[in-house]
């Protein structure tokens, strides 16, 4: 996976689920959590194609507020950054009301 607008840099997204407790896992699946410390947090409104700019508005918010996300930790891995699409689109049709919350580890 390239990050839009640098095609010279690979991440590699992950798709996690919550759970009340740790698993035990097969091998196939990989228990882990997201480390602690102080996220920045943003909420989208609207269909998906918007979220390049909610995470633009969110870089935005951070360097006028002088805040630093954490580093990137090699070439493979990034910091941690998260999207969480909260909204049920089976049920709820219209893009206009799904919501998605971005979460950006704070250095």
């Amino acid at each position: 996976h390239f990050p839009a607008g640098n095609e010279s840099a690979i991440t590699s997204p992950s798709v996690g689920f919550p759970v009340d407790e740790k698993q035990q896992t097969d091998g196939d699946v990989i228990a882990d959590s997201f480390p602690a410390g102080k996220y920045l947090s943003a909420k989208h409104i609207g269909h998906y194609d918007g979220i390049t700019q909610a995470h633009m508005e969110l870089e935005k918010y951070a360097h006028v507020n002088g805040l630093k996300k954490a580093p990137v930790k090699n070439a493979i891995e990034m910091a941690v950054l998260v999207e969480s699409y909260i909204t049920d689109e089976e049920k709820y049709p219209d893009p206009s009301k799904w919501e998605t919350e971005i979460f950006s580890l704070l250095a």
